[in-house]
């Protein structure tokens, strides 16, 4: 479900136990000051962590992702942007600590000319976006994918192998961000397959511990530029919707 553009501020009434709520920002929207408004929402540490970063795109990406971040949550409980606080687990997934979690699981996605982040609650998320323009090196498919994939892949004619290959990528992604347990999870020890007007699906090792059914997943190659996909959690049998939202930043 797409949505239509909407200002950072007032509360949803969505219940986040039954949808994924996907917002996401086009970096071309947000002007130096609209970005300055974001800047206005981090804590002292990210405001020095921003202005440790050498490259202005990095940068701006990461005021981005945070601002998105805390402007989001805070659309779906009465808390002020600035007042969340995060930790990361021992592979580097952030969470909520304060000032109460309220259940809500988030994942952050960004690349060159897009930020996204993933809200839900109770149940595990991850999403991934990727530039559909950058270079990519389809050997690495050969040497990490698992070999289901590389064949799917080296079937699809050359022209659409990148897109194909990406697909994989932003799935995987989404499902090692979803986990928690970023690359201590081998790409080939969990494989998609991508069938024609079907959703994708996936299969998980046994060594993973971990059921291959307990994970949908939702995919959208959204601009023209752009691909996404994000892995949700089963929660008492249940999936959720996914909405997307296109957020605006407002002053």
């Amino acid at each position: 479900m797409w949505d239509r553009p909407l200002c950072d501020g007032g509360l949803m009434s969505t219940p986040l136990r039954d949808a994924v709520q996907l917002w996401y920002l086009h970096e071309h929207d947000v002007d130096d000051v609209q970005a300055a408004a974001y800047l206005d929402l981090l804590t002292a540490d990210e405001v020095e962590r921003y202005h440790r970063f050498r490259c202005e795109s990095a940068q701006r990406q990461f005021l981005l992702a945070r601002g998105l971040l805390r402007s989001t949550l805070s659309r779906y409980v009465p808390v002020d942007p600035q007042a969340w606080r995060f930790a990361t687990n021992g592979h580097g997934k952030p969470f909520v600590v304060a000032p109460q979690t309220y259940g809500l699981q988030f994942n952050v996605s960004h690349t060159r000319g897009m930020v996204c982040c993933a809200i839900t609650q109770d149940r595990d998320v991850g999403v991934d976006v990727e530039w559909l323009d950058r270079r990519v090196n389809l050997g690495i498919a050969d040497r990490y994918f698992a070999p289901s994939e590389v064949d799917q892949l080296r079937r699809a004619p050359q022209e659409e192998q990148q897109r194909v290959f990406l697909r994989f990528w932003t799935l995987k992604e989404s499902y090692i961000k979803a986990r928690g347990l970023g690359l201590a999870i081998p790409l080939s020890d969990f494989w998609f397959d991508l069938p024609e007007n079907h959703p994708p699906s996936v299969t998980v090792a046994a060594s993973q511990n971990d059921r291959s059914d307990r994970w949908q997943f939702f995919e959208q190659e959204f601009t023209s530029k752009h691909r996404l996909a994000v892995a949700v959690e089963e929660s008492h049998g249940r999936f959720p919707e996914v909405m997307c939202h296109r957020a605006e930043v407002c002053i």
